[in-house]
């Protein structure tokens, strides 16, 4: 039923802290009542939360909730690989002593049931949702603070960060930015053709003056429509991607000093003057310093958290059921613990 499947609303919520790990598992496969999906460590995984996952997940990243026939066995393998890596670090995360954040907990799900209150349904299914909402919570939060305390990693000194600096320095530089000035002769995007003519032809008027020495900044107060006219059309520095498409690939064919031909955008025809170019450099430790270390602490963090996710794949006693086996990914006979499948 409909709230059976709360976790399509919160399903992003644990998985978002979950970092799945390529390295294959040591795996059993088993023949095991059909409802199980799975073991962790002995701890059942049942069929019913693989398909309430699966079901999540769809609902979150495919529109109308249907997935592609050609994208569903990858599917499948992938919420696989994620419900058992969750329970992976849900175990661990037990093994540790960590507790939920009760109070994080309780304001999490009255905030549910509040969304909630106004549906006819609610009331005759509070009683079942809400333990089952509050005890998936405290699996999120479990995590939280698991991931919290395995990402806290040691403060780095001043040599680690500074190698980081002088290996990373595409991290760190500033990239090549165009100062530019615009001209816009507005036109409606629902304008018939005539009028995109007639701006083309005022476009080109404008041009001729300029190149006749007119001056671009008074060209751009008179008869420019953008928010920049009344600065000349100056649009300052700004670095690729910052323009419109058709304005960058004029401004990349254009030298300092020169003017474009009309360009056709979509509030109307553009008159683009390139003034200048500020190549790309690179800032010095002493302005990015704090920058350097948020980077090394993240990137440290992730690292050992992706370790243990790794380190748990390899260790933790994990049964598939092998009726289930193709909805798993990576599951031969050389990735199991045997070299044959039990029966």
């Amino acid at each position: 039923g409909r709230w059976y499947y709360h976790g399509v609303l919160l399903a992003g919520l644990l998985a978002a802290l979950i970092v799945a790990s390529d390295v294959c598992a040591s795996i059993v496969l088993k023949k095991l009542d059909d409802a199980v999906y799975a073991t962790v460590d002995g701890e059942v995984v049942a069929l019913d939360q693989y398909r309430a996952a699966l079901h999540a997940d769809v609902r979150n990243k495919f529109y109308h909730g249907k997935i592609p026939k050609r994208q569903l066995d990858a599917f499948r393998r992938k919420v696989g690989h994620e419900l058992v890596t969750r329970r992976l670090v849900l175990h661990e995360a037990k093994q540790k002593g960590i507790k939920p954040d009760e109070n994080w907990v309780a304001a999490v799900a009255s905030k549910y049931e509040q969304r909630n209150r106004s549906s006819k349904d609610w009331k005759s299914q509070r009683a079942q949702v809400m333990p089952q909402l509050r005890d998936y919570l405290r699996q999120v939060s479990m995590v939280r603070r698991f991931r919290q305390r395995v990402r806290n990693v040691a403060t780095p000194g001043q040599s680690q960060l500074n190698a980081y600096y002088k290996n990373h320095l595409s991290k760190f530089t500033e990239p090549e930015q165009f100062h530019v000035s615009l001209i816009l002769l507005a036109v409606s995007a629902s304008a018939p053709e005539a009028a995109w003519s007639a701006a083309r032809a005022e476009a080109k008027t404008v041009i001729k003056r300029l190149h006749g020495g007119a001056d671009f900044a008074e060209q751009a107060r008179l008869r420019s429509s953008d928010p920049s006219a009344s600065q000349g059309g100056d649009l300052g520095y700004l670095h690729k991607g910052m323009l419109a498409a058709p304005l960058q690939v004029a401004v990349e064919k254009l030298k300092p000093g020169q003017i474009s031909g009309p360009i056709s955008l979509l509030q109307g025809i553009g008159i683009l003057r390139l003034d200048s170019i500020r190549p790309a450099q690179v800032r010095r430790y002493a302005s990015v310093r704090e920058r350097v270390r948020g980077l090394w602490v993240r990137e440290q963090g992730n690292r050992a958290w992706q370790g243990l996710v790794e380190r748990l794949w390899q260790t933790v006693s994990i049964v598939i059921n092998k009726k289930y086996s193709s909805w798993f990914p990576v599951v031969t006979a050389t990735t199991t613990k045997t070299s044959s499948l039990e029966r």
